[in-house]
């Protein structure tokens, strides 16, 4: 599950750089890495707090992640 979800990172940010939508001086593994990480981080939080860590926060968070990564 771990490789599939690392996977789907790296395929996510290997298309949005393809399209443009990234910043170029990206180094694209390492974000993939830290994507996951931040999904890992962000469900272990929902599932031991689920009334801080609700489904909205969630998305504002990642959202503001990959915000930062646009060019």
């Amino acid at each position: 599950m771990q490789d599939s979800l690392r996977d789907l990172c790296r395929n996510l940010l290997n298309g949005l750089a393809e399209s443009g939508a990234l910043r170029a001086d990206l180094a694209l593994e390492l974000e993939a890495e830290r994507l996951h990480a931040l999904i890992d981080g962000l469900s272990l939080h929902a599932s031991i707090q689920p009334g801080h860590t609700t489904a909205a926060r969630v998305r504002e968070i990642l959202g503001r992640h990959l915000e930062g990564l646009l060019s």
